[in-house]
């Protein structure tokens, strides 16, 4: 359940890393910087908390199985929300 298990201090950590590493290399998905790019840990952060049963802190560096969990993202961003689910075989929609 995602209320008890998103660990906030460990998941702020690690964006903050993850923002500071993009002021110099940009990912595949990161188009300009001045976009409202959200880091990729946060959605990890949050697809972990509420479909594992295990804290967050213990399975964020280990593989996960979502299979058969079905993720929709209508509007797509800049691609975390769709991309996150797909690394741990969950099944992503999106529209264009």
């Amino acid at each position: 359940m995602i209320e008890k298990n998103f660990d906030i201090a460990f998941i702020a950590d690690l964006a903050l890393r993850e923002k500071q590493i993009q002021q110099n290399y940009r990912p595949v998905i990161a188009v300009h910087k001045w976009f409202a790019r959200r880091p990729g840990t946060l959605f990890r952060g949050l697809l972990l908390s509420e479909f594992s049963d295990k804290p967050l802190r213990e399975s964020f560096y280990k593989s996960n199985n979502f299979q058969g969990l079905h993720v929709a993202d209508p509007f797509m961003g800049g691609g975390h929300r769709f991309l996150r689910p797909i690394e741990s075989v969950a099944m992503s929609q999106g529209l264009i």
